[in-house]
C-alpha cells in the first residue's frame, strides 16, 4: 500500500512560530536568541512582512521589496522584547507593528514630496491631477479605515483579560466577533448593529450602550494617536 504524502501546511506563521517567539523571550543569552530567530523565526517573519507590503501596496515606496523586508525585520527584531505573552497573538502584534512602521515611512515620504505636488497643481494639467489626487485621497482614507479597524481589534483583543465587568466583557467579545467577520455581515445602520449585539450578548440596550461608550472612547484615542503619529 502506497502511503499518501502529507500535504505541506500553507500556514507560514502558525503555532511553531508563536512558540518560537515565546522561546526567544525566555532565552537567557544573546546567542540563544540569535539562534532561535535565525532558525525558527526569520522565514515566517519575512513572509509576514512581504504579505503586508503587497497587500497594503507599500510597493509604491521607492525601496525594493527585499530592502523593505530587511528594514522591517530589523525594526521587528529590535522590538521583539515588547511583546507580552498571554495578551494576544504574536502574528497580530507584529503584523500591526510592521504596518504602522511602513505607514510612518509612507507619511515621511509624502511630506518630503510636498514641493512636487505644488508644482503639479500649478501645471496646465492641474484639473486632471486634482482628479487623480481625489482618488488617491479616497484610497488613502479606505486604507486608514482598514488600519484603524485592525488597531481596534488588536487593542480590544490584547486588553480583554483586563475587562472585569462581565457585561462589558460580553460586549467587547461581540464587537470583536463582528469586526473579525465584517466582510460577511451587512450592517446598514446603528439600529441593526444593536439588534445583532442584543442577539449575541443577550443584554438589554442600556447595558450595551454603556459598554459601547467605553469602547468608543478607546477608538477615539487610537484614532487620534494614529492620525497624529501614524502609530499608537
Amino acid at each position: 500500500m502506497v502511503k499518501k504524502r502529507r500535504k505541506k501546511s500553507k500556514i507560514y506563521f502558525g503555532k511553531p512560530t508563536e512558540d518560537a517567539v515565546l522561546d526567544y523571550l525566555q532565552a537567557e543569552t544573546l546567542a540563544e536568541k540569535h539562534k532561535i530567530f535565525n532558525e525558527r523565526m526569520y522565514k515566517p517573519f519575512a513572509k509576514l512582512i512581504e504579505n503586508i507590503v503587497f497587500t497594503y501596496r507599500f510597493i509604491n515606496l521607492d525601496d525594493s521589496v527585499e530592502d523593505l523586508q530587511k528594514e522591517c525585520l530589523s525594526h521587528v527584531y529590535m522590538n521583539l522584547h515588547k511583546f507580552k505573552p498571554g495578551k494576544g497573538r504574536a502574528f497580530s502584534y507584529f503584523g500591526t507593528m510592521t504596518k504602522n512602521y511602513l505607514i510612518q515611512k509612507t507619511i515621511k515620504k509624502k511630506k518630503s514630496n510636498n514641493n512636487i505636488y505644488m508644482i503639479d497643481e500649478m501645471s496646465e494639467n492641474w484639473v486632471e491631477n486634482l482628479g487623480v489626487d481625489k482618488q488617491i485621497a479616497k484610497d488613502r482614507t479606505d486604507e486608514i479605515n482598514k488600519d484603524l479597524i485592525e488597531l481596534v481589534i488588536f487593542h480590544l483583543d490584547q486588553n480583554l483579560v483586563n475587562v472585569k465587568n462581565h457585561n462589558e466583557k460580553k460586549v467587547v467579545q461581540a464587537i470583536l466577533y463582528l469586526l473579525e467577520h465584517r466582510e460577511d455581515i451587512d450592517l446598514f445602520n446603528k439600529k441593526q448593529l444593536y439588534v445583532l449585539l442584543r442577539e449575541i450578548t443577550d443584554l438589554p440596550t442600556k447595558k450595551i450602550t454603556q459598554a459601547l461608550n467605553k469602547i468608543k472612547q478607546t477608538y477615539y484615542k487610537l484614532k487620534s494617536s494614529y492620525l497624529t503619529t501614524g502609530s499608537v
